[in-house]
């Protein structure tokens, strides 16, 4: 009797020893919800970038848009051609270019206006008045796996997925005949070309696919935000790059076009002190000026 009223009088104990703890007040519940600020954060620039990168287009005229730096001078740059437009203060800019014939690679540069920072995208397009697909995909092999030829383009890596109707083209070889080869035949570090269709961001069903080996395609521009030193003497000036310091020499040809904040301008245009941002590229030991942008 006496250990049934002691168990009686223990769970009486707890019970209230239990009730006064949930008495005590409770700390607000931590919440895991991401606030409504950091929920709503904007959507990437490329979308709202055209052309898409990787479209395949049937007009040699395409309008570049989208945004990037605001109140920062935008240029698009490709082997062909070099232009300049400025954005609008929320960094919105549209521009008409004029593509090349097949593969284009193209740089999109952005500068602001106090030289502050730059930003740099890269994007591939194709132009053909007849084509086999919407999309294109162009790099070098990296993988060669069953029927998925995997490429190291200018924005990651991008599979192509071959069939038996799959069109490849290859270089013309004097000891082969082209009609005999296929997908086996493509190589690890060949330069590709992938026309068709888009299953995914990451996967093109190919329906063409060119394959180079000698002289592969690439952007050969370069840019420099710089001061320069000397005024052109010989066709040759000399500029200090705001980045790094580095002296560079450069070389103005009869085919280099000048601005000047935004208006055309002639080599007398290029001053000492003056600061600028230049578009050149490397032939042998030179660095040729495509295009300048000269700073009031």
């Amino acid at each position: 009797m006496k250990a049934v009223i002691f168990s009686l009088l223990v769970v009486a104990f707890i019970g209230v020893i239990y009730g006064l703890w949930q008495l005590q007040p409770k700390p607000p519940a931590t919440k895991t919800v991401l606030s409504e600020k950091s929920q709503s954060a904007p959507p990437p620039q490329d979308q709202a970038f055209e052309p898409k990168e990787g479209s395949v287009l049937t007009s040699k005229t395409v309008t570049f848009k989208g945004k990037m730096l605001p109140n920062s001078i935008i240029f698009i740059v490709s082997n062909d051609f070099q232009t300049a437009v400025k954005t609008t203060s929320d960094g919105a800019f549209q521009k008409d270019i004029t593509l090349s014939p097949g593969l284009n690679l193209i740089s999109v540069i952005s500068v602001a206006g106090d030289l502050s920072k730059d930003t740099q995208k890269l994007t591939t397009l194709y132009f053909a008045q007849n084509s086999p697909g919407p999309s294109a995909a162009a790099g070098s092999v990296k993988t060669i796996f069953d029927n998925v030829v995997t490429l190291n383009t200018l924005n990651g890596q991008k599979n192509a997925k071959t069939t038996s109707a799959t069109i490849i083209s290859f270089p013309k070889d004097a000891t082969q005949k082209e009609s005999e080869q296929s997908a086996k035949d493509i190589r690890v570090g060949d330069y590709a070309i992938a026309l068709g269709d888009t299953q995914n961001t990451d996967i093109i069903a190919a329906k063409s696919i060119t394959i180079i080996r000698d002289n592969k395609p690439q952007n050969n521009e370069t840019y420099a935000v710089a001061k320069i030193l000397t005024a052109p003497k010989f066709n040759l000036f000399t500029v200090k790059t705001t980045k790094d310091s580095q002296i560079i020499e450069l070389t103005v040809t009869k085919n280099t076009q000048g601005l000047l904040d935004g208006k055309e301008a002639k080599v007398d245009d290029i001053q000492k002190d003056k600061s600028a941002i230049i578009i050149y590229h490397s032939d042998g030991d030179k660095k040729v000026v495509d295009l300048i942008y000269l700073l009031p």
